[in-house]
C-alpha cells in the first residue's frame, strides 16, 4: 500500500515511515496539514496514518474533510485515548484508531484487514464438474 504518516514527532514519524517500508509498504512522513496537502497533490494514498494533534490543523477535521476521498482508508494513530477523542474521530471519518505507543502487531494487523479492503482476494470461478449436466 501506498500510505502518509501525518505525525509531527520526528523520531515517531521516521519510525513508523522505516517500520512500514521494512513490512512491504511504500510510506513517506509528513509533519503538518499543509504538508499533507502539498504531497497529496503528487502521490495519491492508499492509507493515511494521521495523529490528532498536528500544530496546523486537527487530524480529526483532516479526517473529515479527506473521509470522502474514494477509496482512502484513515488511521488515528495518537496518545489521546480518551472516548471523546475516539467518538469523534469515528464520526469524522476515521477507519480505525489507534493509541500511541501503538503495538507494531496490532498495526500490522490493521494495514492487513485494510490492504484486504483496497486489494480483495479474487473469488475463483465457480466451474461444474465434470459429468454434471444443467437441467
Amino acid at each position: 500500500m501506498n500510505i502518509i504518516v501525518v505525525e509531527d514527532q520526528l523520531d515517531l514519524q521516521e519510525e513508523l515511515v522505516y517500520f512500514l517500508c521494512h513490512i512491504g509498504h511504500e510510506a513517506v512522513g509528513v509533519s503538518s496539514g499543509s504538508e499533507l496537502d502539498l504531497i497529496m497533490q503528487q502521490r495519491r494514498p492508499d492509507l493515511l496514518l494521521l495523529d490528532i494533534g498536528l500544530p496546523d490543523q486537527d487530524g480529526i477535521e483532516i479526517a473529515n474533510r479527506l473521509s470522502h476521498t474514494n477509496g482512502l482508508i484513515i488511521v488515528m494513530l495518537t496518545a489521546r485515548s480518551g472516548e471523546e477523542d475516539r467518538i469523534r474521530s469515528f464520526e469524522g471519518g476515521a477507519d480505525s484508531y489507534l493509541v500511541k505507543p501503538v503495538n507494531y502487531r496490532e498495526l500490522q494487523a490493521v494495514l492487513a484487514r485494510s490492504s484486504r479492503r483496497i486489494n480483495p482476494p479474487l473469488i475463483p470461478e465457480v466451474t461444474q464438474p465434470v459429468g454434471w449436466q444443467l437441467l
